[in-house]
This record gives C-alpha cells, structure tokens and sequence, in this order.
C-alpha cells in the first residue's frame, strides 16, 4: 500500500509541476508581448522626440542663417560706405 500511496503523489507532483509550468510560459510569453509593445511604444515616442528636435535644429539654423546674411549685408554697405 505504502508504493502505491507513494506513487500516486508522484504523479500528482508531476501533473502539478506540468500545470505550473505551462502557467509560468503563459506568463513570460504575456511578460515578453508586453514588453515588446512598450519597447515599440517607447520607439515611436522618441522617434517623434527626434524628429521635433530635428526640425528645431532646422529652423534655428535658417534663422541663424538669415541674421548671418543680415550683417554681412550690414559689413559690405559699411564697407562700401568706407570706400567712398
């Protein structure tokens, strides 16, 4: 009696153990599809950090640009000015 007492709650361990892994791999595979989600959410999010930062650089570098041109401008008529 005491081996068939024994054997069963070997199988009832396995069955348990069985049960708790397949529970355990469900878990990871929603841990991992949810850590993909966020690693795609967090992608986008600074990829449009990104692009406002480039268009940032952009315009400051056309209003730098501009002001640049303004006094070199301002130099040549003081220049020319000069000359006469």
């Amino acid at each position: 009696m005491d081996r068939g007492t024994g054997y069963e709650k070997d199988r009832v361990t396995r069955r348990v153990n069985r049960w708790t892994s397949r529970q355990v791999n469900k878990l990871l595979e929603t841990g991992d599809r949810v850590t993909r989600r966020v690693n795609k959410w967090t992608s986008r999010q600074v990829n449009k950090l990104l692009e406002m930062g480039d268009k940032v650089t952009r315009r400051v570098n056309r209003w730098t640009s501009r002001q640049v041109n303004k006094l070199l401008e301002m130099g040549d008529k003081v220049t020319d000015e000069q000359v006469r």
